[in-house]
């Protein structure tokens, strides 16, 4: 069933005899995504649905249930950020949020311009509020998420559309994880920035400094000693 038919018919769910993830997700989905375009064949599609602020939404939701850690992973482009979020979701048994973008320029091809990246924004965010809500651990990594795409859209056109930058302001995880560009840079058809990434990285430090974002730096060192109790320390007082 999908998000307009869970939303047109919660009264049925909700009443005292539903509990567990089914109602958790439909309450923080019917908060979030306030209106559908009827007639779309894809009526979740990101262009047709109304977004509440993550502000707004999370009173509400925190009342109803509990929420999991987020922890982003963020970092410039072939700097272990895929590699680090599978390997912590395995060892620290949370649940783990691929990159969007690849998975729509795999899917669409590499080709894009600047309104491609509030689309992949948009499924992106719908993707996080989906596993939030649905979420049974205690951890929800995000390899990559708004951040990500703002200094993209940035460095690639030179502004960023405000509906991510709202966004943006709205969303506040728990941690970050900021990868360090000091390992080999891996050859990738959807990569494109092999001789900068120093320069990135600083932006991406910058831009945690001024959200005052708590962020852990992973670095060649880190990867090779202790990264699993370094990580696991970090977010226990996330």
């Amino acid at each position: 069933m999908h998000i307009k038919r869970l939303i047109k018919h919660r009264s049925k769910y909700y009443d005292d005899r539903t509990e567990g993830p089914v109602k958790n997700a439909l309450l923080y989905l019917s908060l979030r995504y306030s209106q559908l375009a009827p007639t779309n064949p894809y009526p979740y599609h990101s262009s047709h649905i109304k977004y509440v602020p993550l502000t707004t939404v999370s009173q509400s939701y925190n009342k109803h249930m509990r929420k999991a850690k987020t922890i982003l992973i963020t970092g410039p482009e072939s700097s272990g950020k895929t590699t680090l979020a599978k390997q912590l979701a395995e060892n620290l048994g949370a649940e783990f949020l691929p990159e969007y973008a690849r998975t729509y320029l795999e899917q669409h091809g590499p080709e894009y311009e600047q309104s491609t990246l509030l689309t992949i924004a948009k499924e992106h965010t719908l993707a996080f509020d989906t596993s939030l809500a649905s979420n049974q651990s205690k951890i929800l990594l995000l390899d990559t998420f708004l951040l990500n795409i703002k200094i993209w859209s940035e460095e690639k056109y030179e502004s960023c559309d405000s509906w991510i930058l709202d966004q943006l302001t709205s969303f506040r995880p728990d941690g970050v994880l900021l990868c360090k560009p000091d390992i080999p840079w891996k050859p990738d058809p959807l990569r494109e920035n092999p001789l900068d990434r120093d320069r990135l990285f600083a932006i991406y430090q910058q831009e945690l400094d001024q959200l005052q974002w708590n962020y852990l730096i992973i670095d060649a060192e880190r990867r090779e000693k202790k990264l699993k109790e370094s990580v696991r320390e970090f977010i226990s007082k996330a």
